[in-house]
């Protein structure tokens, strides 16, 4: 992709944001891309959103780490 072709898709995305959730996730992880007006997350809001993130995917079975190393018996040492 050329550096024009690149910025003409910036311009795109900057009027019609990524609207699937993947693509929207990949260009933020390979790019600073944002869409316009949206402003960064404090510390707080990001840690709120890991742990509800967290308690999500607990409530739905995920294991925790507690879990996690009595599963190995004892095996793994935390340092």
């Amino acid at each position: 992709m050329t550096l024009k072709d690149a910025l003409r898709q910036l311009r795109y995305w900057e009027r019609f944001p990524p609207v699937h959730e993947l693509l929207h996730l990949l260009t933020r992880a390979y790019t600073d891309w944002r869409p316009a007006g949206e402003r960064p997350r404090t510390q707080e809001e990001a840690d709120a959103a890991h742990r509800r993130s967290l308690e999500k995917r607990w409530k739905h079975g995920a294991l925790n780490v507690r879990q996690l190393l009595e599963m190995t018996g004892g095996s793994i040492r935390l340092h």
